[in-house]
């Protein structure tokens, strides 16, 4: 693997961003849904050796609620890419257990995510578990149900996701 070193950013340059998408016009795979989706507080992102961003992904707290009465803090992970030379090297997970560590230091008990289908198996490797009920997100015409998996996973030991229908206030991320 090429030597990186990671970083954190406050925000992505549109140069890096670009560099990292490599022209891509889907880099997530889900252009066709038309979602909007939430800036991130804070970025990691791993430098190759030329100084080029390598992977990135983004991380904040949003709130979620489960009921009335039972709203609670998140660590939103979410843009995660790596650069297409850079696939294939293991930095996505790399990654995505280096934004698990910052996010335990950033309050909230549980994180969360949106992903593809087809990534759903590599985020349970990194203790992610499926919410298996539906989860809704804000969009500039409203409420709507998610059509990508969410995924939850514990930052602390003892927390766990509540049961129940799931509200996300704001974009998803």
């Amino acid at each position: 693997m090429a030597r990186v070193q990671l970083v954190e950013v406050d925000r992505l340059t549109a140069q890096e961003r670009e560099a990292l998408e490599s022209g891509d016009p889907d880099p997530f795979g889900n252009a066709e849904l038309g979602l909007c989706w939430r800036d991130k507080d804070r970025f990691l992102a791993f430098r190759d050796s030329d100084g080029h961003l390598a992977a990135a992904a983004g991380l904040v707290i949003a709130n979620a609620e489960t009921s009335p009465d039972r709203v609670f803090a998140v660590v939103g992970i979410g843009g995660v890419i790596v650069a297409q030379a850079h696939r294939g090297q293991g930095l996505a997970r790399d990654l995505v257990e280096e934004a698990l560590h910052r996010a335990a230091n950033m309050g909230p008990e549980l994180a969360m995510l949106f992903c593809r289908r087809d990534l759903v198996g590599l985020y349970e490797q990194l203790g992610f578990d499926e919410i298996a009920e539906p989860v809704c997100a804000e969009q500039p015409g409203g409420q709507v149900q998610m059509p990508l998996p969410a995924m939850w996973r514990r930052l602390y030991e003892g927390a766990q996701w509540p049961p129940g229908h799931v509200t996300l206030h704001g974009l998803p991320f």
